[in-house]
């Protein structure tokens, strides 16, 4: 029997012989195209992710730095149920010892932190000006570009110079330094100038004020009502210290050495010396607080905010540390919108830079009452604060590296003077972005003095 021819050795060979070179070289081709395609997906969705996520970091600390500021600038002036002008307006009438033609009033406001019995002059220590509720700070010098943040010690490169209270501010960076009584308060109870503390004013002990001031004893408080305003160290303080027909109560004094002439200043005006009826005062907390760019403590520029200690004994080294409130905030650009016309109607009319709006004005040491009237009256003008801020992502990516020039205050209305300023950050990656905001001084412009 004759076997036929198999095909099945030829078959057995081929498949033995794998795939050829040609075969081997597509299929690494194919794969080469679909990894390629894989990683620039990979990429893009990365430098994507990477993009939002610098946008969305820039916008949430811009928004909150806003804020923050916005906050306390919109404070600034506010002395209770009167403001800085209104108080502060009588000032220029002050004699030596802090009255007026020599008679204990109580009109205006009597600072007990100054060195001349109230009179304010420019030695009184720095965060206790409250003649001046709110300042700027501008930075004079020509800024490099692509220059690393990096603080500048030399006051005289800001407009104003920095007083030595400000320190570690980062080179371009504007100061923005306000002071206001807090919205807290508690009603005045009782007071005595006869007694052995002869400055001793006496609150409710349960006041959500005395909670929220932390360390009451040495803290900074102000008495007022709508006519005086009494700025005072709370030198002692003891709870329950007099009762009697006021119940438990809270003694405050600011003297505690019982010096002759050492009492409040409104007196006349905050009540019956011992009544026990209205005596239409008010005890507030008082505030300060500084904002500018400073670096953090990972190196980088953040906001910084500095206020003064809950308590001290020295009014020289009153302020705390500053702290950091806000990462990525890279510069501050500051400038005053201004009542300037010859008549006064609460209206800006222009918009100036610090330095545009104190020109030949200095202040001085000299004990003179009150002194720097020029700059507290151009300050005075002051109705709205127009704030610009340059803030960058914390993350860096290639992807992001661009050469860019950002202008703070770029668009002013009404009509300024030369306020914007000109900025080209380093190359570093980083995503940037500009935040700006006009604050209204509503305690300016709802009470006004021309």
């Amino acid at each position: 029997m004759r076997s036929k021819p198999t095909m099945i050795h030829l078959s057995a060979a081929r498949a033995a012989q794998g795939m050829s070179l040609i075969e081997v070289m597509i299929a690494l081709l194919i794969a080469t195209v679909l990894i390629g395609g894989m990683l620039q997906i990979f990429v893009a969705t990365k430098a994507s992710y990477q993009m939002q996520q610098g946008v969305a970091r820039v916008q949430e600390n811009g928004r909150f730095a806003m804020q923050l500021i916005e906050r306390s600038v919109r404070m600034a002036g506010y002395m209770g149920c009167g403001n800085d002008r209104t108080r502060i307006g009588a000032y220029a009438d002050l004699d030596s010892a802090g009255l007026t033609s020599g008679v204990n009033d109580g009109q205006g406001f009597f600072n007990h932190l100054s060195t001349t019995n109230g009179t304010v002059p420019a030695t009184t220590p720095y965060p206790f000006h409250f003649e001046r509720p709110i300042e700027a700070y501008e930075f004079n010098q020509a800024l490099v570009a692509n220059a690393v943040a990096a603080v500048d010690p030399t006051a005289a490169h800001w407009t104003p110079a920095l007083p030595a209270a400000i320190t570690g501010v980062v080179k371009g960076s504007d100061v923005i330094v306000v002071r206001y009584f807090s919205e807290l308060s508690t009603p005045i109870l009782y007071y005595n100038s006869d007694l052995s503390i002869a400055s001793a004013i006496r609150v409710d002990p349960a006041s959500p004020l005395i909670a929220a001031s932390g360390a009451v004893t040495n803290g900074l408080f102000a008495v007022a009502n709508c006519r005086t305003a009494d700025l005072f160290n709370a030198t002692a303080y003891a709870t329950g210290a007099l009762v009697g027909a006021n119940g438990t109560i809270n003694q405050w004094q600011y003297d505690a050495t019982n010096a002759a002439g050492k009492t409040w200043f409104g007196l006349s005006s905050y009540g019956q010396s011992g009544a026990t009826g209205v005596f239409d005062a008010e005890l507030y907390s008082a505030k300060y607080a500084a904002f500018y760019v400073g670096i953090g403590t990972n190196g980088s520029p953040v906001l910084m905010r500095q206020e003064l200690k809950s308590a001290f004994t020295d009014p020289t080294d009153a302020l705390g540390a500053p702290e950091e409130v806000a990462e990525g905030i890279e510069n501050i650009r500051i400038a005053f919108g201004i009542d300037d016309g010859t008549v006064k109607t609460d209206a800006v009319t222009t918009y100036k830079t610090v330095t545009q709006l104190l020109t030949g004005l200095t202040d001085s040491a000299v004990v003179t009452n009150p002194p720097n009237i020029a700059i507290n009256a151009q300050l005075r003008k002051v109705l709205t604060v127009r704030i610009s801020l340059l803030v960058r992502s914390p993350e860096l990516s290639d992807a992001l590296t661009r050469n860019h020039t950002y202008t703070l205050l770029n668009a002013a209305s009404p009509a300024s003077s030369t306020i914007s300023r000109t900025i080209t950050p380093p190359n570093d990656g980083s995503f940037r972005g500009v935040y700006e905001t006009n604050i209204a001084l509503r305690n300016r412009i709802i009470l006004r003095q021309n």
